[in-house]
């Protein structure tokens, strides 16, 4: 659970999609990336879900104590933690989001997270 917490602190990149419940552009993109991501969580495509990350080898990402560098390497990691034999990923879905755009394409997200094994 703490992958997707670290998650919801990272920048992300826009898309131009409009959502319902947003108050601006960028607000409704960005809620458009997560539901995005939480639908490709619970088909169980990690790469659908990394769509929503920077793909960048500067992507840093924090979990557990450890800090990796990479978008392949956070998609390891997801594969690792929720693939792998014996794993699952279980059903995904956020709430109470606090959205604060920095600048052009640039936004905090802060919120919680809900995984049901």
């Amino acid at each position: 659970m703490k992958i997707l917490h670290a998650m919801l602190c990272a920048l992300f990149v826009l898309s131009t999609l409009p959502a319902a419940t947003a108050r601006t552009p960028e607000e409704a993109a960005i809620r458009q990336v997560l539901e995005q991501q939480a639908d490709a969580w619970n088909r169980h495509d990690l790469e659908g879900f990394m769509r929503g990350y920077w793909n960048s080898s500067h992507l840093t990402f924090f979990s557990g104590g450890t800090v990796q560098h990479g978008w392949d390497a956070a998609l390891l990691r997801y594969r690792q933690a929720y693939q792998s034999q014996g794993r699952q990923m279980g059903k995904l879905d956020f709430s109470d989001l606090q959205i604060q755009t920095l600048g052009p394409g640039y936004a905090l997200v802060r919120g919680a997270f809900h995984l049901t094994m």
